[in-house]
C-alpha cells in the first residue's frame, strides 16, 4: 500500500507491530485519531509513555505497580496466608474480575519449558518459597493452565519446599472445569469462578 504522507505510513507501521492489529486495523485506528480532537492523539500517546518508562514490578509479587508494592500487597485487607500463584501479571487481572479471591499473588514470570530454554533459575521461585516461609502462608493456589509444563512447574516448586520448609502449607490448584492447554485469559468469568470456587486439593506424595 502507498501512503501519501509519511507519517501515515510510520504510524500504520507501528501499530501494526501490536498483537492482533494488522496493517488495515492499524490504518483504521489512525484514520480514528486524525478525526478526532488532537487532545485525544496525545493523551492516547502519553499514557503509552508512562507505560513503559514508568512501570515497575512489586518488590514482593512481581505484579506490574506503580511504586515499590502493587496495590495488591499494599492493601491490609487481603488475606495475608493465602497465596495464589499464577504464571504472568495480566492472569491476576482475569482472577480479579471474579471478585472471589481475597488473598494474595505471587507472578512467577513463566512456566519451566526445557524445550524453550526456560529453567527454574528464570523464575520467581525462590522469591515465592521464601515467602511462604516468610508469610506463614496456609494455602498456595496454582492458578496455572492445567498443561504439562505447568504440572512440571508445580512439582519443581512443591520438591523445593520439602528441602526448605519445616511444613508444607495446603496446596490446591483450580478445579479441572479450565480445558487442557487453555490460559486463563481465554476463559470466560463463570468457568473462572467455578475453577476457583471449586479448587481440589494437589496430590502430593507422603
Amino acid at each position: 500500500m502507498k501512503y501519501s504522507s509519511r507519517l501515515i505510513e510510520k504510524a500504520v507501521e507501528n501499530l501494526s507491530r501490536l498483537p492482533g492489529v494488522g496493517r488495515k486495523s492499524a490504518m483504521r485506528i489512525v484514520q480514528f485519531l486524525l478525526r478526532q480532537d488532537p487532545h485525544v492523539g496525545e493523551k492516547i500517546g502519553q499514557a503509552l509513555i508512562d507505560l513503559v518508562q514508568q512501570t515497575r514490578y512489586c518488590r514482593r509479587c512481581h505484579n506490574i505497580a506503580d511504586g515499590p508494592e502493587c496495590d495488591i500487597c499494599a492493601d491490609p485487607r487481603r488475606e495475608v496466608h493465602q497465596l495464589c500463584v499464577v504464571k504472568s501479571f495480566y492472569d491476576i487481572m482475569f482472577i480479579e474480575e471474579t471478585g472471589l479471591f481475597q488473598g494474595r499473588y505471587h507472578v512467577l514470570g513463566g512456566v519451566i519449558a526445557p524445550m524453550e530454554g526456560v529453567g527454574p533459575h528464570d523464575l520467581h521461585i525462590a522469591d515465592l518459597i521464601r515467602r511462604v516461609q516468610e508469610e506463614q502462608v496456609q494455602e498456595l493456589i496454582f492458578a496455572l493452565s492445567p498443561t504439562d509444563n505447568e504440572a512440571l512447574t508445580i512439582e519443581y516448586i512443591i520438591q523445593q519446599m520439602r528441602r526448605t520448609l519445616d511444613r508444607l502449607p495446603m496446596v490446591t490448584t483450580l478445579s479441572r472445569g479450565l480445558n487442557y492447554h487453555l490460559d486463563l485469559e481465554y476463559a470466560d468469568e463463570m468457568t473462572l469462578s467455578l475453577a476457583l470456587k471449586s479448587r481440589i486439593p494437589y496430590p502430593i506424595e507422603s
